[in-house]
């Protein structure tokens, strides 16, 4: 039950003291309308603003799988060129949430050397339940299928924000992120 607050918390850029004052219906509210995939840029900026994550690191980095799928679930939301108005703007946010994922997965990697296997087993876990609207637990046959899938799905959409690229602008400052990881 904990991902609601962390789910709402991130989509709204509130504080978790915030939250925790208002009623469970209006969180559980506020984070089925965060979860809709038009709200992917937004999640994205969040997770890649400093500014704004930095005094809530510690409890990003905690988040349990469930939340942690729920956002690459958002941020999987591809912004197809030729269907928006702009499509510099869509590549753009395509980019912003590759970088964001990115973001998440060094947070579930953690900072042990080499990685520890509750990183690698949280990281199985997340993979797991992406795209999953019911958390429960999975049977044991569903598991890796899922998690093959959905690492196909990170994968595809990472080759798709790179292959469309539309100028050497966005190529310059998608490389200077880059350089940030």
């Amino acid at each position: 039950m904990i991902q609601y607050p962390l789910g709402g918390s991130i989509a709204y850029l509130l504080a978790q003291t915030q939250i925790a004052l208002l009623p469970f219906h209006l969180i559980r509210d506020m984070e089925q309308r965060a979860l809709e995939a038009t709200n992917a840029p937004f999640v994205a900026d969040f997770i890649n603003s400093d500014v704004e994550t930095s005094g809530q690191r510690d409890w990003i980095k905690k988040m349990p799988a469930e939340t942690y799928a729920k956002l690459f679930s958002v941020l999987l939301h591809y912004h197809d060129l030729g269907s928006w108005g702009n499509d510099e703007e869509a590549a753009k946010d395509n980019l912003d949430q590759v970088a964001a994922m990115t973001k998440l997965l060094g947070w579930i990697r953690g900072e042990s050397h080499p990685v520890s296997d509750n990183a690698k087993k949280k990281f199985e876990n997340v993979m797991q339940r992406v795209g999953e609207e019911i958390e429960m637990e999975l049977p044991e046959e569903m598991k890796w299928q899922r998690y093959a899938e959905n690492i196909d799905k990170m994968l595809m959409f990472w080759e798709n924000a790179y292959d469309n690229l539309l100028s050497k602008e966005l190529e310059t400052n998608f490389c200077s992120l880059k350089m940030i990881f």
